[in-house]
């Protein structure tokens, strides 16, 4: 121990006189076991030991399994457990040292040497080496000697060399005078120790201070290093030494040098064994030399605190100099008061330290922390894992970090946006146990970022959680007003334009909208309107899409892992469906997406198919063989793809359902079969015409048995329907993937199945004695009627999925809804007019009135217009008028009433029939869907219809194992070829039925293709072998079907997903690279509009115009226009310098515009990189290219866009880069965008999880169809006027027919009258004519101008 240190220890104490005893416990009683243990646990057991009796043995045991348990505290209990608790044992334990662990020449021979040649061997080293590098590798070897208990080598080193003896020597004279100091602190604290226990504690107080004294009065020779190196049977070792405060120094250095030579076992020896001081520098050493087991120890351990330089105020390892006195540590970057351990190593320096080391591999190590399990006070795992952008190991190992999920981490990533994980929070139902989603707080956050158009689709899908019917009023009409300003405010101000995906999050507006109307009866009449208004706008948005994104959009998933095609089916959105667009993407999953790269049909590898399509070809005059001129030239087409291949036919739907649709066929004809059995085997006149009863009772046993056999047969399949619902229930179940939905489908299979179940299980106990008595017969009849009722019921119920026929059923079942209610009327009507009929007339006509029932028949019948006029003996009049006015109400009233139902019925579902139709398809698929997505290998109890599906019965027992995925691959491959014969003998009888008409027309082909004289030989040759021919092609076509389903593409399927995963990686950094480009100039912008904001302070004479030029008008959006020419070229100039990110020490460039910050930062990095030439071209031309003056030679720059790159690389770059900036086009200002409208709906990085998302955006496609939505109502009103101004030029057109049509006579009449004048007063006809004719070519002219 240096003397500053000496003296700064002794000032601890007398300051300080509550560490005495403390210190002196603990040499006492953990000198060797427990002298790792922290300050604060030795001092919370000195306590314990005075206050309790005979305690000290059961508090040092008590340390050990604290210790221990803390370690094991937070272990995962999932199926890994085991083995982590087992690495952690393992890191903590102390590392055990071999030979194979040197690599280094000294340590290698301190730890084997050689007893003769010991020296001369440290000689000949020290000259090869280094003389520094040597002198460390002895030191850390001396440690090495004391660590192993080698005394004889220890102190053959010790007196080789002198600095290594020298460190020794100061060890031991640290600890002489440490000893000499602790026992005057002992004889300090032993008067008041006295005083407050019994006697007890006094013996043990005063033999501790014997004890210390008998090291003082020289018992031990402190001085004495054969002494001290010795480690048997002596207590006070040179180890045990180390291991005390008095060696932290050495052992500090000895850590340092092992981080620096990279020895990670002397290390973890280091903190696992002995005291030592952790320096700033270690986490970073520890980094760079990827010595992490090291890393780990130190977390375990809790040595994570250290010192800044100058500052001896704290240790990391021990902070016992800190313990009782306030800390006064305060963090150099901040004035916030640290922890009184002092400074410590957090999460976020740990891991922004290892993505900077290693910025390719980065986050495996991250991951590789993580599984440590560290436990760290004051700190979160998952929101250190967050800020640096690994959401995905968050996500993962979740689970394990069960302590860190709290109010925080829900609040921090909903402000941040880490969206990933909040979706993967909500839906595994992690901040369940918090009761967030109803606090104002949280409610308060959803409604503040929505209002300002932040994080759209984030607190949209958020507020699904959120109960409406609980929240204030006043936020219930802060988010009506939301929800209004999106069909209200204009397109550059309108918030939905800041959402990834627009149609989604309308769809949820409309659910909110809808929820609101239900609870809230006060703003009811507002939702409706506000849900008419969305439904033209949606309308709108999907006009202007295009097919390419229909897919991605509808398919995409809120925080309730619903697609949008499905909360379109859930809360019936027909506004959704309305376009052919969606058709299309219907059409396509129900053929499965893949289907669409199916290019081949059946002639292209089927020569009886080709000869039955192809044309005739006549020769050319080339000689062709016997095999083309027989198959006109056929040739199979290679590379295509077909759609019975696996790779196609795994996906399809529609492959599914005609399974279903034919599996569900076969068991209606069964059924139906079963019936037609019954009826005839047990109708009356079967045994009625028998002469004696024996006969009649053998007829009836004989039907029994046959008719058993048949109802077996019908159970089975009975049973198959039911075990059909079994097996989506135990799919549900044990699929963690998905949950499979309750269709009308399932519910008729598993109520078709029970009916059928127990009617066939009823009808097989069947006796002679059942069919006589005629009670009994008509139950069982009622139970074969039943049957056949639910399976005809069902097997309708796949015509809802055939388009052709759909409408008509979905017609008739809307028709039988609707007329429920008319339907209670009518009876209602028929009982009052029975009762009235009954009661009047039962007397006079016993027949039709004798009975209520008789009487109710009667009235239905008058109804229909089915009755007579008779004569009553009494009361004739009053029955006359009577039943006439019955036949006024209930045949004409009530019966046109009902046809007025039918038909307004009709007319609705005309229109909605469409819409019912698709929602129906999709409620049909999304089993399947759903199914596909298990990788358990389950989706093959479900996807196999009835009776197919008793085959997965042995697949149960692997359901429940780890192999179901070997067996459901095995199993779908023996279907698959189970199917492919079916197929293939279905086609090989198909192809043999064309064989005559193929054979004939390859007669004809011969007799078209060649002459006469040819064709009497070739045709005759044909007509004898061509009926052998045939088949062979039909065999031909047989094997190549085979060898085509051989080939399933799945390797190829494999080698473009990895191809479009690369794909994908380097589009993310091209994005990610012009992304910072325009945060770049978006900070470049406010720095300039500010600077202009100032100086029109400063100079109140500006000229407005100068105003209007700087944009500073309030709530001015355009002062975010921007050239996309500029922006593009700012961009290849950034690009060209090479530089990666430099923005990474930018604050986001939107907190000044989100919460109210006055600070714009400089960016000097993104000026100095863009140069200064595009820099002033870009601060006088902010606004865009159109205010620039056409000969301003800045504007030709920027109109410049027709450049390419040479390298195909570059260019892809360049295109991936217009696209992305083209989606942020401004409609309203040609060629520029708006960066703020941009940067607020893009997240803050774009990677691999959001991609798909920015790639969604579209704000030139939503800001087109708002300015169409609200131009709307501007279109209706000029069509008005443009339809009335048509029928006033219509009506202007015909007067002017008519007057040309009286000019016309009347001009005729004049020719006339001049003809007859001419002949009184001799005037010439040709001038007056010539008169005339110009003078009506005037009218005309004036006519035709007014028109």
């Amino acid at each position: 121990m240096d003397i500053e240190d000496e003296k700064q220890m002794e000032s601890k104490v007398k300051s300080n006189p509550e560490n005495e005893n403390s210190e002196v416990f603990k040499l006492q009683s953990n000198w060797q076991e427990d002298l790792h243990e922290n300050y604060q646990k030795a001092q919370q057991d000195a306590v314990e030991q005075y206050q309790k009796e005979n305690n000290d043995i059961q508090s040092e045991s008590e340390d050990n399994m604290t210790s221990e348990s803390e370690e094991d505290d937070y272990e995962n209990e999932d199926n890994n457990s085991i083995k982590k608790k087992k690495n952690n044992s393992d890191v903590l334990s102390p590392p055990q040292f071999k030979a194979k662990d040197f690599k280094n020449k000294v340590l290698k021979l301190l730890f084997n040497p050689k007893d003769l040649t010991f020296e001369r061997d440290l000689d000949d080293l020290s000259h090869i080496m280094d003389k520094n590098d040597f002198k460390y590798w002895l030191f850390l070897g001396a440690f090495l000697l004391i660590h192993l208990e080698r005394p004889r080598i220890l102190k053959r080193l010790y007196d080789y060399d002198s600095w290594i003896r020298k460190k020794i020597d100061e060890i031991f004279q640290k600890y002489s005078k440490f000893s000499g100091d602790q026992s005057r602190l002992l004889k300090h604290q032993t008067s008041s120790v006295l005083n407050n226990t019994r006697k007890e504690d006094d013996n043990k107080s005063h033999h501790s201070l014997r004890s210390m004294q008998s090291l003082k009065k020289g018992n031990v020779n402190m001085e004495d290093p054969e002494f001290l190196m010795s480690f048997k049977d002596n207590k006070y070792n040179i180890k045990n030494i180390l291991r005390s405060e008095v060696g932290s120094k050495f052992n500090s250095m000895v850590l340092k040098i092992a981080l620096i030579k990279r020895h990670e076992k002397i290390c973890c020896t280091v903190l696992l064994e002995y005291t030592c001081k952790i320096e700033k520098s270690y986490l970073k050493m520890g980094v760079t030399g990827d010595l992490y087991t090291f890393l780990q120890v130190m977390w375990k351990k809790d040595k994570i605190y250290y010192k800044l330089d100058g500052d001896n105020s704290a240790s990391d390892n021990d902070p016992s100099n800190s313990i009782g006195k306030k800390s006064t540590f305060r963090n150099p970057n901040n004035n916030e008061t640290q922890d009184p351990k002092g400074l410590k190593f957090t999460y976020d320096e740990f891991f922004n330290l290892i993505l900077k080391v290693n910025p390719k591999n980065g986050h495996k190590k991250i991951k590789e922390v993580v599984d440590w399990n560290l436990n760290s006070p004051g700190e979160n795992m998952i929101i250190s894992l967050l800020k640096v952008g690994m959401g995905s190991i968050a996500i993962s190992k979740q689970k394990h970090y069960d302590y860190d999920i709290e109010d925080d981490l829900y609040y921090f990533c909903l402000t941040n946006g880490n969206d990933d994980f909040l979706r993967y929070g909500v839906l595994n139902g992690i901040f369940n146990s918090l009761n967030l989603f109803d606090k104002e707080k949280t409610i308060e956050m959803y409604l503040g970022y929505l209002e300002r158009g932040v994080k759209l689709d984030i607190n949209f899908n958020l507020l699904l959680y959120s109960n409406i019917s609980k929240m204030r009023v006043q936020h219930v009409f802060r988010l009506l007003n939301i929800l209004k300003r999106i069909v209200t405010e204009p397109n550059e101000r309108n918030i939905i334009l800041h959402s990834s995906n627009t149609l989604l999050c309308l769809a949820l507006c409309q659910e909110y909208l809808i929820n609101i109307g239900k609870y809230v009866n006060l703003f009811k009449k507002k939702c409706k309107w506000i849900i008419h208004r969305l439904d033209n706008l949606i309308e709108k948005i999907i006009f202007n899409l295009d097919y390419d994104m229909i897919e991605s959009i509808y398919l995409s998933k809120d925080f309730k892992d619903r697609s949008l095609i499905k909360i379109v089916n859930e809360l019936e959105l027909k506004s959704f469906l309305k376009s052919p667009k969606t058709t299309v993407l219907l059409d396509t999953l129900w053929d499965g997406i893949a289907s669409t790269e199916c290019d081949g049909r059946l002639a292209d590898f089927s020569t009886m198919n080709y000869l039955l399509q192809s044309k005739t070809k006549k020769i050319d005059g080339r000689k062709i063989s016997p095999r083309d001129l027989l198959t006109n030239q056929f040739t199979i087409v290679g590379k295509v793809k077909f759609w019975f291949q696996n790779i196609f036919r795994n996906e399809s739907i529609d492959f599914l359902f005609k399974k279903d649709f034919i599996c569900a066929t076969i068991l209606v004809i069964v059924f139906q079969f079963i019936n037609f059995q019954y009826l005839e085997l047990f109708r009356e006149r079967v045994y009625k015409d028998l002469p004696t009863e024996q006969e009649k009772i053998d007829k009836i046993k004989t039907n029994i048995e046959t008719y058993s056999n048949y109802n077996s047969f019908g159970s089975l399949c009975a049973f198959s329907l039911l075990y059909s619902g079994f097996c989506k229930w135990l799919f549900n179940k044990l699929s963690k993937e998905a949950s499979l939905p309750v269709d009308k489908w399932t519910i008729l299979d598993v109520v078709c199945g029970f009916v059928c179940v127990v009617s066939f299980n009823y009808t097989r106990s069947l006796t002679y004695e059942n069919i006589f008595d005629k009670d009994q017969k008509s139950i069982i009849d009622y139970y074969i009627v039943a049957v056949l009722i639910v399976s005809w019921l069902r097997y309708f119920s796949y015509f809802l999925l055939i388009k052709p026929v759909a409408k008509l059923f979905l017609t008739l079942i809307q028709m039988l809804k609707d007329t429920i209610f008319f339907m209670f009327v009518m009876c209602s009507y028929l009982l009052l007019a029975a009762s009235i009929f009954s009661t009047l007339f039962q007397a006079q006509d016993d027949e039709k009135y004798g009975s209520f029932s008789t009487t109710f028949r009667t009235m239905f019948d008058y109804t229909l217009g089915n009755y007579d006029s008779e004569d009553l003996e009494q009361n004739n009049d009053s029955h006359d008028y009577l039943m006439m006015s019955h036949i006024i109400i209930s045949n004409i009233f009530l019966l046109n009433f009902l046809i007025a139902i039918l038909s307004t019925v009709y007319v609705t579902m005309r229109v909605i029939g469409d819409f019912k139709f698709k929602a129906n398809r999709y409620s049909y698929m999304e089993k399947y869907q759903l199914a596909m997505k298990d990788k358990k290998g389950l989706e093959q109890l479900v996807i196999h219809p009835a009776p197919l599906n008793l085959l997965t019965i042995f697949l149960l027992p692997s359901a429940f194992s780890e192999h179901s995925k070997t067996a459901g691959d095995s199993f779908y491959r023996c279907m698959f070829w189970i199917d492919n014969i079916i197929m293939s003998i279905l086609f090989m009888i198909v192809l043999i039925l064309l064989i005559p008409i193929i054979f004939c027309k390859i007669l004809y082909n011969l007799f078209r293709s060649m002459k006469w004289y040819n064709f009497l030989w070739i045709g005759f040759w044909w007509i004898i072998f061509g009926t052998l021919v045939l088949p062979l092609y039909v065999l031909k076509d047989i094997i190549y079907f085979y060898k085509i389903n051989c080939y399933d593409g799945t390797i190829t399927a494999t080698d473009a997903k990895k191809i479009h995963r690369e794909e994908k990686k380097l589009k993310i950094e091209h994005l990610n690279n012009i992304y910072e480009v325009m945060k770049g100039i978006f900070i470049e912008m406010n720095r300039k509009r500010k600077k202009d904001k100032v100086d029109f302070k400063k100079n109140q004479t500006l000229q407005l115009d100068k105003v209007k030029q700087i944009g500073w008008e309030e709530g001015d959006l355009t002062k975010y226009n921007i050239s996309t020419s500029l922006i593009i070229k700012i961009w290849r100039r950034y690009n060209e310098k090479d530089v990666g990110d430099v923005f990474k020490d930018e604050p986001d460039p939107l907190i000044p515009l989100i919460d109210d910050t006055k600070i714009i930062p400089k960016n000097r990095k993104f000026r100095r990189l863009v140069g200064s030439t595009y820099m002033e071209l870009f601060e006088k031309n902010l606004l865009n290219v159109s205010n620039m003056d056409i000969n301003n030679p800045d504007r030709k720059i920027l109109e410049d866009d027709d450049y390419e790159f040479d390298n195909e690389e570059d260019q892809l770059k360049l295109n991936n880069v217009k696209s992305f900036i083209m989606r942020f086009r401004d409609v309203n200002s040609e060629g520029d965008i708006n960066l703020l409208n941009a940067l607020k709906s893009l997240p803050k990085t774009i990677t691999m999880s959001n991609l798909e998302r920015v790639e969604l955006m579209n704000q030139s496609v939503i800001q087109v169809s708002i300015i169409s939505f609200q131009n709307d109502d501007k279109d209706e009103l000029f069509n008005f006027y443009d339809k009335r101004g048509k029928k006033r030029l219509i009506k202007i057109r015909s007067e002017m027919d008519e007057i040309s049509n009286s000019i016309h006579n009347f001009k005729s009449t004049v020719i006339d009258l001049i003809g007859k004048a001419s002949e009184v007063f001799n005037i010439q006809l040709d001038e007056s004519k010539r008169f005339i004719r110009s003078d009506s070519a005037e009218i005309s002219e004036s006519a035709s101008e007014f028109v």
